[in-house]
């Protein structure tokens, strides 16, 4: 069977049923990944319960968090000191890098409801939080060299002289939590200000505390 249609000029069309589907597929998949990643639906919220029990049962702990108005959902590298031992943990959507992604199955629209529940939900110590492996002398190590920029000295200074000026980049905020206080320092843009201002020593502990976490979580 076919569908006839009259195009703009007046002409008759033929279009087949099972293309008419298959453009309706791929609609259905646009309009999907555009609910669920729409770029300022949702806002950046301090992961409260997450420093409650890090605070409760850890003597220090770092929770790197990079992310923009694109997604400002958790994506949290965490380490963690409790006596002579560090340990390392992720939370982190799991479907995330589905985004985009052309899977049979009906499966888009499984991991799109699944990434809008993690988005929902609370960051806690729940399904989403979960240990990374790492050797133990390898741990102790990556502390040290975490630590080695003195992340927990670094104050927050946003452009101070003003000399950069960036659109839509993403931000770093660390979460700098002991037993007894904690508190978050984040900088905007600070790669590409870095450029521009690579006097600021501030911006300088963050980047290279950043890129040490990220050693360790990426291997690279």
């Amino acid at each position: 069977m076919n569908i006839y249609k009259y195009n703009w000029q007046g002409k008759m069309s033929i279009k087949s049923p099972s293309k008419i589907l298959l453009a309706m597929r791929h609609l259905t998949t646009i309009l999907l990944c555009c609910l669920f990643y729409t770029p300022g639906r949702a806002q950046h919220h301090k992961p409260d319960r997450l420093l409650q029990f890090f605070q409760a049962n850890f003597d220090s702990t770092i929770i790197y968090h990079a992310w923009s108005s694109w997604y400002p959902h958790p994506n949290y590298y965490i380490v963690a000191k409790q006596g002579s031992q560090s340990y390392y943990f992720t939370y982190k959507s799991p479907y995330r890098e589905s985004k985009g992604a052309h899977i049979p199955g009906g499966l888009i629209r499984k991991f799109s409801s699944e990434e809008t529940a993690f988005q929902h939900a609370k960051p806690d110590t729940n399904r989403y939080f979960l240990p990374f492996p790492i050797a133990r002398q390898q741990s102790a190590v990556s502390w040290q060299q975490i630590n080695s920029s003195a992340i927990w000295q670094a104050q927050e200074i946003i452009n101070p002289k003003n000399t950069c000026m960036i659109d839509d980049a993403s931000r770093d905020t660390f979460y700098l939590i002991t037993r007894k206080n904690s508190r978050a320092i984040s900088y905007y843009a600070a790669e590409e200000c870095e450029q521009e201002d690579p006097t600021n020593l501030q911006r300088r502990r963050v980047i290279q505390t950043k890129r040490a976490i990220l050693a360790v979580f990426n291997g690279k």
